[in-house]
């Protein structure tokens, strides 16, 4: 990800937001699990021909981590998100895919098909770095590690339901409380895929 340009579209919206904010404030921070899948594209030396490259395969693993996320809403319908991962269980059976490295800018449409719910729909730039074990051509039981990297577009659907607000007064601290479940595709080009399903919490304050 363009670091320069992820900062400056940012501080754009942000700005855009103070603007249009005249009531306060509704901030939002969410931690997930997140159970990922993990496709590298590795290229295949070309036989009897030493340092020539041939065709290329894919490899692919599953593993999880813990992603935290956070964001402003703008307005009823519109808010914006950033995203990290914090933690991947690394290449030990019997996950054998992890995410090193991961950002992600977003900004999320909502509906709202039920007060109790929230359905929204982010849109974003991420920068990815992740990892597959790659057992071919190795001893029985190990691996060699194979790792890519990658600026692309995110997108994804996400699910929360306003757990607080059925289960305490709309005015309590509790209210803000929410249990989600999405999907995502953070990173799809020709050399590193990664998506996942994420379960988890968000909570969710007005000032």
């Amino acid at each position: 990800m363009n670091k320069q340009y992820a900062a400056f579209a940012l501080a754009t919206i942000l700005s855009s937001a103070a603007q249009a904010q005249g009531d306060g404030w509704t901030v939002f921070g969410g931690v997930d699990y997140l159970a990922h899948e993990v496709s590298i594209t590795v290229p295949v030396a070309a036989p009897n021909v030493p340092g020539a490259l041939g065709s290329t395969r894919r490899v692919d693993g599953d593993g999880s981590s813990i992603r935290l996320r956070g964001g402003l809403w703008l307005n009823e319908d519109f808010s914006v998100e950033l995203q990290t991962s914090v933690s991947s269980d690394g290449l030990d059976e019997p996950e054998n895919a992890e995410i090193d490295s991961y950002f992600g800018l977003f900004i999320s449409a909502r509906a709202q098909p039920f007060e109790w719910l929230d359905m929204t729909f982010p849109v974003g730039i991420t920068s990815i770095e992740a990892s597959v074990a790659d057992p071919e051509g190795q001893p029985e039981g190990q691996f060699q590690r194979v790792s890519a990297e990658n600026d692309g577009i995110a997108y994804g659907f996400q699910f929360d339901v306003r757990l607080g607000e059925m289960l305490s007064d709309p005015d309590s601290i509790v209210a803000g409380l929410g249990l989600g479940l999405g999907f995502m595709v953070y990173n799809s080009s020709d050399n590193v895929s990664v998506r996942g399903y994420n379960a988890g919490l968000r909570f969710s304050y007005d000032f």
